[in-house]
């Protein structure tokens, strides 16, 4: 018995199923992406690289058809090769039998490649020619969650970051971001995100903390300990020990509670999906009227803390809750102090929301970033096994 596994594995709708069907009978099929196959060709057990059908010295070796990305087209691993002795004896009517079932299940693995694609390549319609299709993201419908930087009505001009991400790498916005809010917002947002969109998304982008310290949330902590008893061995009978248990803490009014409340929701929502926080960017100096008045970064809020202190919070999240983060503070190179950057920023007076500049500034660092992380987890197993009688 042998068997011919299709596995397709993340690498978003760029793949291409490459199936090779090889027999003495037949001339080799050249995998364009991978010049480096010859006809005959032995396998040494630790190969890495596309698979097939391969023969060598009259016998046939079958191993795993996998889903390639297109550049790299080397990516994944033999899971194994068998050596079917006795096939070059099959009938040529067998043999085609054979082929025409396999050929049959690739065929059915390229046409759901293919629905997918086709969805991708309506979305993608409304962005420009020079979208980059071999980016990891493209076409991923991603949930856009938090304040005003984000929401899309509240504009220093017509750009917002994820549109060019979307003109760019051709992701699908689908935006729930909400102008003045707070991380106690994100579980409504992602709320209003489940019931406008369903299950219909891959990821979620996180941006929201600058409202957090604009209003002073205590910084908070991450759980509350307690002494309790707890059965225990290592290498010895088991026995009751007393050690020390921490549980999340959920208090609303504090901002690491409030990333707790919102997270914990998020990964029961969306338990396979994949969600990204991001931290807030540099605070400068912003007067919206006599009643909302914002110092810049150097000074701490009214509870005695600076913006890092939030911004750290929202790194350490990552690890608590595994999920995650990207640093615009950091990476985005956007400092509002700085007036040389004042290209980034509408006017003196508001110093927080970028422009156009800053979004697109903005987009380039994110999407560096995305290269590294999977835009979804999907995994889809196809076995086809056959019983050759010699």
């Amino acid at each position: 018995m042998w068997s011919l596994k299709i596995r397709r594995q993340n690498y978003n709708f760029r793949n291409i199923l490459q199936a090779v069907f090889i027999h003495k009978w037949f001339d080799f099929v050249q995998l364009p992406d991978n010049p480096r196959l010859t006809k005959y060709a032995d396998l040494p057990e630790n190969v890495t690289g596309h698979s097939g059908v391969w023969t060598f010295k009259d016998k046939l070796y079958l191993c795993t058809v996998l889903v390639h990305h297109r550049k790299d087209p080397v990516r994944g691993s033999w899971t194994g090769c068998r050596d079917h002795k006795k096939l070059s004896k099959m009938n040529n009517r067998k043999t085609s039998l054979i082929i025409r079932i396999i050929a049959l299940l690739a065929a059915g693995a390229l046409a759901a490649n293919a629905a997918f694609a086709q969805e991708k390549t309506g979305a993608a319609a409304a962005c420009d020619s020079a979208v980059d299709t071999t980016h990891p993201w493209y076409g991923a419908r991603v949930g856009i969650i938090g304040d005003s930087i984000s929401d899309p009505n509240v504009a220093n001009g017509p750009e917002k970051y994820y549109w060019f991400m979307q003109r760019e790498i051709g992701i699908i916005p689908c935006v729930v971001a909400r102008n003045g809010q707070q991380w106690n917002e994100v579980l409504p947002q992602a709320n209003r995100l489940k019931s406008e969109y369903g299950d219909n998304i891959d990821a979620i982008l996180i941006l929201m903390g600058t409202n957090d310290f604009n209003a002073g949330v205590p910084i908070g902590e991450w759980f509350t300990e307690e002494y309790v008893e707890v059965e225990a061995a290592n290498g010895e009978p088991k026995s009751m020990h007393v050690r020390r248990h921490r549980t999340p803490n959920f208090d609303q009014n504090t901002f690491k509670g409030r990333i707790n409340i919102a997270l914990d929701s998020l990964k029961n929502m969306y338990s396979h999906k994949q969600i990204i926080l991001m931290t807030p960017l540099h605070r400068g100096y912003a007067k919206f009227g006599e009643t909302n008045i914002q110092p810049d970064e150097n000074y701490t809020n009214r509870c005695g803390e600076y913006i890092d202190a939030y911004i750290n919070a929202v790194k350490e999240a990552g690890n608590v809750w595994a999920v995650p983060v990207i640093d615009l503070n950091a990476v985005s190179g956007i400092f509002p102090l700085n007036r040389s950057q004042k290209e980034y920023f509408p006017r003196d007076k508001d110093r927080l929301h970028p422009t156009d500049e800053g979004h697109a500034r903005m987009a380039q660092a994110i999407m560096a970033a995305l290269r590294g992380l999977a835009p979804r987890f999907e995994y889809v197993s196809l076995t086809l096994n056959c019983i050759i009688n010699p």
